[in-house]
């Protein structure tokens, strides 16, 4: 049987109540344990473990890791125009690598589970977007993001102009003081008048 020690487990955006119930349980875990008690997504344990090569027993060290060309051929992922990006945020890699490990992965994967709050998806759809990571989404992090979901870097669907055209019309809904750049809270402001935000930054484990 595999064990997951509870010192191994990411829980930086865990509800309190997760918290609380982890503060309170047994030192380690199975993984069958760990993923119903903790609301882990489930098969996220298994399909980490697909990642790291057959010899590796214990998957959970933060040493282990997998490399983010891996990652971003993952099913999960592969098709996502932010894939890079995503690994990148979650990766705790000291060599900015954006490699993973057993702990990011359940971070990414709980943060973009159906049962995370609206709210932590915001906020790290906030980060995603935040590419030259300045803490704002500026005129550039724009121009990126309409590159990425339009293919414009390869197919040139846009123009200049259109392009500042759109990221004109997102600032003039988004940036509220007018500084031409979306704070934190201007973004979390919108995205909680958006009914369906949260679904859009929903990702299942196959």
């Amino acid at each position: 049987m595999i064990v997951v020690s509870l010192k191994e487990v990411g829980t930086s955006h865990w509800s309190e109540e997760r918290l609380k119930m982890s503060a309170n349980s047994p030192v380690s875990w199975s993984i069958q344990d760990l993923s119903a008690r903790l609301a882990i997504p489930s098969g996220a344990c298994e399909r980490f473990k697909e990642l790291v090569p057959e010899h590796i027993k214990d998957f959970t060290r933060r040493t282990v890791r997998s490399p983010i060309q891996q990652m971003i051929q993952i099913n999960e992922l592969k098709a996502n125009p932010f894939k890079t990006r995503i690994c990148r945020i979650f990766s705790t890699s000291k060599l900015n690598n954006g490699s993973i490990s057993f702990e990011d992965f359940l971070d990414m994967f709980s943060a973009f589970s159906e049962a995370a709050p609206a709210s932590v998806k915001a906020e790290y759809a906030f980060r995603i977007l935040d590419f030259n990571d300045n803490g704002a989404i500026d005129r550039s992090d724009l121009i990126k993001f309409l590159a990425l979901i339009t293919g414009n870097e390869v197919h040139n669907i846009l123009t200049d102009t259109e392009m500042r055209i759109i990221i004109d019309m997102i600032m003039a809904d988004i940036d509220m003081d007018g500084d031409d750049r979306i704070s934190l809270s201007e973004f979390l402001h919108i995205a909680s008048k958006m009914p369906d935000f949260a679904s859009y930054f929903t990702m299942t484990v196959y």
